[in-house]
């Protein structure tokens, strides 16, 4: 997979786990169980419940108060929005799809521990973890391939530009044209 990774701009990292035997079995009964047919799909949440979280929840609900986090003292916390921008790049299209289609949530804090539904940063943060006082959860990352961040110039036409333009249609639409075909217009549009 690696080429279609390189292709698509992505990276690839590994981190080991550094558990004993005893939490490796856990985990591995863990998933076992989680890939019963009844359990094995769930309702999808981009911010809260996502294939990042579910990794970091494995770990928490197998290892419980095993697993400490360590993370440093920090001044402020971002935002999910401002922990996806840098993803972006100059993406308007994209960055307006976000907006709309997240909502509210998106200008949210994010403790660290809510920062790992990102998978670079479910990877940053769960270096913080530590087992049994003692034993870091991950060894340190061994990147394989590096991540191709966008940073293109973006789409030629902006959706600002767009709904300005739409705007002196819908104006005349809504003071010309009775309720029902306004409607029948919206939907079609």
């Amino acid at each position: 997979f690696l080429p279609e990774y390189q292709y698509e701009g992505r990276s690839v990292i590994e981190q080991e786990l550094l558990l004993d035997e005893a939490g490796e079995a856990a985990i591995i009964a863990f998933l076992a169980e989680n890939y019963q047919s009844d359990k094995r799909y769930y309702r999808y949440d981009f911010f809260f419940d996502n294939c990042s979280t579910r990794t970091r929840d494995v770990f928490e609900k197998v290892l419980k108060e095993r697993l400490k986090y360590r993370f440093p003292e920090s001044e402020s916390l971002p935002t999910f929005r401002d922990m996806i921008d840098p993803f972006i790049g100059h993406d308007s299209w994209l960055d307006f799809g976000i907006d709309i289609l997240l909502g509210a949530p998106t200008d949210w804090t994010a403790d660290e521990r809510g920062q790992m539904f990102l998978p670079a940063f479910l990877s940053s943060n769960l270096a913080y973890g530590v087992v049994d006082e003692t034993r870091p959860l991950l060894s340190p990352p061994v990147t394989f391939l590096e991540p191709a961040l966008g940073n293109g110039t973006g789409a030629m036409v902006k959706p600002a530009w767009v709904f300005w333009l739409l705007l002196p249609f819908f104006a005349l639409m809504w003071a010309y044209l009775p309720k029902i075909r306004q409607v029948l217009i919206l939907d079609a549009v």
